[in-house]
């Protein structure tokens, strides 16, 4: 044995190109190297060079190694390229090179790529002009990559490549004409020298192996019976198998429904199950393609019309076969009539009771017989009687537990009576259905409408049901000139836009109108009372709510929770607990709206309740200009007659709004009259200077407005405004002189609003007294300060002067 001590590094071999090779083609693509480490250790390595897309791996195996060349490389060059790798301990380094060919100006020979494996066979004939591909081998005897191409004259397809080695080449055709001669053209370089060839086929004649007789129901025939059987007979000048498929195209375009495999020449074959014939007076199609395995086809359409059907039918619990008409124009179950009715027949359904699970795929009417509402009971497991499957279906004049209508449009159903399901009627992915003046009752959604729109419910009662009316996910339907009242739930909108309830009278439910990540609604005209909350906004904006009447809810008149930028005017809201209620909600817009309730409004957020600019119009109260609203409780009024108040703004609703208010509530003019004006104040008329001496006045407001009083008792000089005083009270001031002489006292009153009155008569008060009356006004000023009773006799004679 050996043994080897060390670490021993990669080993390299193998090299491609060899080393100092020559004449290398310049489309050589890659190089390689194989790496093997004697310990089979895991091996790191990096092969980079000239012309060389280096490449880099760390903690691989064993085994052979790639680059990728920057080809084409240049002629007669030689390139060097190297190997480095280690095991993590000890490098291995090794520089290679190669010398590619000369050019084509040399005296070396290059060959250029050629052509074989043609199909079809170059002028070739009776080809089917069912082909689908051209196809030749292009090879490159050098081993060179090439370009390629292939054209056809006239223009059926055309194909090519770059940089493709060998093998088969296709270009795919189509369009072809019977007994047409048709050229195509190959060309491929290997970037030295060209290759160009032609070649050509003819295709068949045009008369066809293949023939139909014997078709039933012959083509463009009439009165044909519902569900006949489609026979023909196949013929082949060849005796060839054949195979045939049968099509038919009721809905628009083309099924398959029949397929039939080798069949004999002059057979007859039948498809016996045309079963989407079932409409009388209708044009149908039906098509037939018959080939072989020789791409033979052919292919055929043929039509037919169906008899008349009656257009009214009748149903009537007591027929039966002994009836005239049986199963023609007389039937006991509904769903025999309407199996039997054609599009725009008038099913008339006579009193009594029908069981059944009805399906109505087709445009028709199902109308009562008489005004007594002939009852559809549900059967089974079923949720609905009836299923709309139809556009331009009318139900009218039943009774009926459930309908279901299910993409569709374009339906009326009136004058019935829905009663009794989980849902009254389900109006599911449709547009304008109409829903008129239908009694809707005792269900648990009365109108349930999902992913619907354009769609018209009017004069309708929905009462005693737990919902009365929901739409999710629909838009632009008008709910108008209902009466829902005594349900669980009003009408509730959810994901929904653009819809109008307008004209309805909505009264003691749960909540009235409910709308939740609704946007774009308006709910006008409608009277809301008697409700949980009149109209509740959660997480919906951009609606509006104009001229309805919202009264005695018991909770709040309207309610917003976290709800933005919508337009409330023009209401009536009153005798609710709370008017308006805001939680959360920013940026509403609620003008013009007439509020008397417990408490007016409740405002956490920030919003607007007066619109600016002010526009003129007759608002609510009959006024001229339109921008805030009237406020049963505001205690301000309107001083200049233009019908917006003027003070104790803005009004905040004994601050329950709490961010602002309204800055112009609506107000009924105030014709403001000035106070009584004052008599002569009482006090002394003698005294001394620098000491002080306490006179009175008071006056009154025929308004009951508060008063201010103004004094002036020297030189003309006047006091500031005292008060404010309640009409009728007592003003008392002091006054002092420092100067000796004479002065007079005055004083004049006005009201809160600045209504003032002229002075009063004047006091004359000398300034120092003289010794003679020093004792007689010693004692008068000692019995008015001290002897109440006289002071107040003095004040009472003095207002009785005012009057």
């Amino acid at each position: 044995s050996i043994t080897v001590f060390g670490n021993l590094p990669p080993i390299l071999s193998q090299e491609t190109p060899q080393n100092n090779s020559q004449n290398i083609p310049i489309n050589q693509n890659t190089i390689q190297i194989n790496i093997n480490d004697p310990e089979n250790q895991a091996i790191n390595w990096t092969i980079h060079g000239q012309y060389i897309q280096n490449n880099t791996q760390n903690q691989d195996n064993n085994g052979i190694k790639t680059a990728t060349l920057n080809t084409p490389l240049p002629y007669n060059t030689t390139i060097s390229w190297n190997v480095n790798s280690n095991d993590g301990n000890i490098w291995t380094n090794q520089t290679y090179y190669f010398t590619t060919s000369s050019s084509s100006s040399s005296n070396d020979t290059n060959i250029p790529p050629s052509f074989s494996g043609l199909s079809p066979s170059n002028n070739a004939i009776d080809i089917q002009i069912s082909i689908g591909s051209l196809n030749v081998f292009i090879e490159d005897s050098d081993g060179d990559s090439f370009n390629w191409s292939i054209e056809t004259s006239p223009n059926l397809g055309n194909a090519s490549s770059t940089s493709d080695s060998d093998g088969l080449k296709t270009c795919y055709i189509s369009g072809l004409n019977y007994s047409t001669t048709y050229r195509w053209f190959v060309n491929a370089t290997d970037g030295v020298d060209w290759s160009r060839e032609e070649f050509s086929f003819t295709t068949i004649s045009e008369s066809d192996p293949i023939t139909f007789t014997d078709v039933n129901p012959s083509d463009g025939s009439s009165n044909i019976g519902l569900f006949p059987p489609c026979t023909l007979k196949v013929s082949h000048q060849q005796s060839h198998l054949m195979n045939i498929q049968f099509f038919e195209n009721t809905a628009g375009s083309w099924v398959l429904q029949d397929s039939q495999s080798n069949i004999n020449s002059g057979n007859i074959v039948v498809w016996d199950n045309y079963s989407n014939v079932s409409d009388y007076s209708t044009e149908y199609w039906w098509k037939v393609i018959v080939s072989d395995d020789y791409g033979n086809i052919k292919e055929q359409v043929f039509s037919f019309s169906t008899v008349s059907s009656p257009s009214t039918l009748f149903v009537n619990p007591g027929f039966n076969d002994s009836t005239s008409g049986w199963q023609l124009n007389r039937f006991n179950q509904i769903a025999d009539a309407v199996d039997k009715a054609s599009n725009g027949a008038t099913i008339i359904i006579e009193d009594g009771f029908y069981y059944e699970y009805i399906v109505i795929d087709k445009s028709i009417s199902l109308l009562a017989a008489e005004n007594n509402y002939p009852c559809l009971k549900r059967v089974d497991d079923y949720d609905f009687v009836l299923l709309i499957k139809s556009d331009n279906v009318e139900i009218d004049g039943l009774s009926v537990e459930g309908i279901h209508i299910d993409d569709v449009k374009d339906c009326n159903i009136k004058n019935n009576k829905i009663i009794n399901v989980d849902y009254g009627i389900l109006i599911d992915e449709s547009e304008n259905i109409n829903i008129y003046n239908n009694i809707i009752e005792n269900n648990s959604i009365g109108l349930l409408f999902l992913r619907s729109t354009l769609n018209s419910i009017s004069e309708c009662f929905l009462f005693n049901n737990s919902e009365a009316v929901r739409f999710t996910d629909s838009e632009d339907n008008n709910l108008m000139f209902n009466n829902i009242h005594n349900n669980s739930k009003g009408v509730l909108l959810e994901i929904s836009t653009d819809n109008t309830l307008d004209n309805n009278e909505i009264y003691n439910n749960g909540n009235g109108v409910y709308l939740v990540h609704s946007n774009g609604n308006n709910i006008v005209n409608n009277d809301i009372l008697s409700n949980s909350n009149g109209i509740y906004l959660r997480e919906s904006s951009i609606n509006e709510m104009a001229n309805n009447y919202i009264s005695l809810n018991s909770e709040k008149g309207v309610y917003l929770k976290y709800s933005d930028e919508n337009i409330f005017r023009t209401n009536t809201i009153e005798n609710n607990q709370y008017g308006f209620y805001l939680f959360s909600s920013e940026n509403n817009l609620i003008y013009n709206n007439y509020f008397n309730n417990d408490a007016n409004a409740w405002d956490d957020g920030s919003n607007s309740w007066s619109k600016t600019p002010i526009d003129t119009g007759i608002n609510i109260i009959g006024g001229s200009l339109i921008s805030g609203n009237y406020w049963s409780d505001y205690a301000g009024i309107d001083i200049d007659g233009d019908g917006l108040g003027d003070v104790f703004l803005p009004y905040a609703s004994s601050n329950l709004i709490m961010d602002g208010g309204d800055y112009y509530p609506l107000s009924t003019p105030h014709i403001n009259s000035a106070p009584n004006r004052p008599n002569m104040p009482i006090g002394p008329s003698n005294g001394e200077t620098d000491h002080s001496y306490e006179y009175l006045c008071t006056s009154t407001d025929l308004d009951g407005d508060k008063i201010y009083y103004q004094w002036t008792f020297k030189d003309g000089v006047s006091s500031d405004w005292y008060g404010p005083y309640d009409s009728g009270e007592t003003c008392s001031v002091r006054l002092s002189w420092s100067n000796s002489g004479d002065y007079s006292i005055k004083v004049k009153a006005k009201d809160e609003f600045g209504a003032e009155t002229e002075w009063s008569d004047s006091l004359s008060v000398s300034m120092p007294k003289t010794k003679e009356l020093d004792f007689i006004f010693n004692c008068f000023e000692w019995i008015y300060n001290n002897i109440p009773i006289l002071r107040n006799i003095m004040i009472f004679l003095n207002s009785l002067n005012l009057s």
